[in-house]
């Protein structure tokens, strides 16, 4: 029996020192994830001595128990164990933290520190996304929005643009007037990129504005009616660096080329502005 109570206490006395060095990531909920640390933490450490007080008798269990309480927060932030504790929240600060959500009533009766009493100093990314996930200030659609322009650097053309399969086109030569007008309206498109032969040849854009004020008397092509001028970028470039070159050419649309300047795509000022704000863009 003895054998047994000493080997709990060990046990409880490493769960004590483990669950102290747990340092909670900066969120929304951190305050209660802090108070139910300082809970857990308490209970370790009066069931510890509790413990080798049973196991060692009064004298001498009060006498390891107070060594216990001077020194298990030292303990706690050596090298080893703030490594382990890391490890150990990084499991159990999600569960804690879903449980939180799930009962806020319950976690609030037993919560010892405020969100007022916590100084947020955020200092990365992370953790700025974090506080965004978890805070209740704002809808699920501004989360959404903010969580995007957070990523915004993270996105490249290619996670947006449309496919090159997808693309719709207009031949050069292709005459304009009341059909092309109300392809342009079914497609949904204000621009259509014009072709010489194919997809890969594109030498123009055509707006459906410039369509508007064409004299219907007389019938021009694509080609005379297109702008001649094409942004190209690539798969890789970042959306933070194409969006500039686009407003500052004052197009609307790019087509995205690869190496051998073959097109594989095509992305517009809508698609930008819709992974930037979380939500499509209509054209």
């Amino acid at each position: 029996m003895f054998t047994f109570l000493v080997v709990v206490t060990v046990l409880l006395f490493v769960a004590l020192i483990l669950v102290a060095g747990m340092i909670p990531n900066k969120h929304a909920l951190q305050a209660d994830v802090i108070s139910t640390q300082r809970i857990a933490t308490a209970f370790l450490l009066v069931s510890t001595i509790l413990l080798l007080v049973v196991a060692f008798d009064w004298l001498l269990g009060i006498t390891i128990g107070l060594f216990v309480v001077l020194f298990y927060g030292t303990l706690s932030k050596t090298t080893w164990v703030a490594g382990q504790s890391a490890k150990l929240s990084k499991r159990i600060e999600p569960a804690v933290r879903r449980a939180i959500k799930k009962y806020p009533k319950v976690w609030r009766v037993f919560r010892v520190i405020t969100p007022s009493a916590l100084q947020y100093h955020v200092e990365t990314r992370h953790e700025f996304t974090e506080l965004i996930k978890d805070t209740h200030v704002l809808t699920t659609q501004e989360k959404s929005t903010v969580l995007h322009a957070l990523a915004f650097n993270t996105v490249v053309v290619g996670d947006v643009m449309t496919p090159k399969k997808q693309i719709a086109t207009i031949q050069d030569d292709e005459f304009l007037g009341p059909l092309v007008l109300d392809e342009l309206h079914g497609l949904g498109h204000s621009r259509l990129p014009v072709i010489h032969t194919d997809v890969n040849k594109i030498i123009g854009i055509v707006s459906l504005e410039d369509l508007l004020s064409l004299d219907s008397k007389n019938s021009v092509t694509a080609a005379e009616a297109m702008h001649r001028t094409v942004l190209k970028v690539k798969e890789t470039d970042a959306l933070s660096a194409v969006l500039p070159k686009i407003l500052q050419t004052r197009h609307h649309m790019a087509i995205v080329v690869d190496d051998e300047k073959q097109t594989v795509g095509l992305i517009t000022v809508n698609d930008i502005l819709g992974a930037l704000l979380g939500y499509p863009v209509t054209q």
